[in-house]
């Protein structure tokens, strides 16, 4: 991983000496302790999908598109906090700081919106939406990866927060995207991770629900059964 992303920097025509040491600061984060599950090998399977996404679609492969959304991805997770709501946004910041100076305007500009759409921003376009869908990507992957990603996850959570409140907040996640017409925003990830993604979310609210105080799980045989009366 780290010579592809060397040669990714000196690409941008980024000094070696200075591309050395982002990569030490950059994988440092990576490997932060509380990272369960938004670490490198996290990041490797991002580029996988995206080295995938380049044979099907073709504008992906111009040398400039290519480079800012790989480059987007290496640092889109960069800083991951729990108990912040920017992490997209200091993310950005992070990668001025680290190499904003070596960067034109124009891919400066490029990037940052790629890593925002990781976050709460929405912006459309193609490029956009595939940013997105790799972000998701592991939603559709078999039962196996799905659930180790969701021990992962969890493990992340535990360290802010207790079981209960992640599980609150884990079922309000999955409900809100289980609500929207699709899962994934292109065409290339409905395709193949569509379906799948939508049985692991709804074996995993599921088997959330079931770990609810019985007070809660009451209420939602009570909320399931009026929406069924209905």
């Amino acid at each position: 991983m780290k010579d592809r992303f060397i040669q990714l920097l000196l690409r941008f025509d980024i000094p070696r000496v200075i591309a050395e040491d982002v990569w030490h600061d950059l994988s440092g984060c990576y490997r932060e302790p509380h990272r369960y599950y938004h670490t490198l090998a996290y990041i490797e399977q991002g580029l996988i999908e995206f080295d995938n996404l380049k044979k099907i679609v073709p504008a992906l492969n111009s040398q400039g598109t290519s480079d800012d959304f790989e480059l987007a991805w290496w640092f889109h997770n960069a800083v991951y906090s729990l108990e912040c709501d920017t992490n997209s946004i200091e993310s950005v910041k992070f990668l001025n700081d680290q190499i904003g100076s070596n960067l034109s305007m124009i891919t400066r500009s490029q990037v940052a919106i790629l890593i925002l759409m990781t976050g709460d921003v929405f912006q459309e376009g193609t490029f956009y939406d595939l940013m997105r869908d790799i972000s998701y990507a592991v939603l559709g992957k078999s039962p196996n990866v799905f659930t180790a990603y969701c021990s992962e996850v969890e493990q992340e959570a535990l360290t802010i927060m207790n079981e209960q409140e992640f599980i609150d907040q884990r079922i309000y996640w999955v409900e809100k995207i289980l609500s929207g017409k699709n899962i994934y925003w292109t065409k290339e990830f409905q395709e193949q991770y569509e379906w799948m993604a939508k049985s692991n979310l709804e074996r995993l609210i599921k088997q959330l629900k079931k770990r609810r105080p019985w007070y809660q799980r009451v209420g939602d045989a009570i909320k399931s059964f009026k929406i069924f009366k209905e």
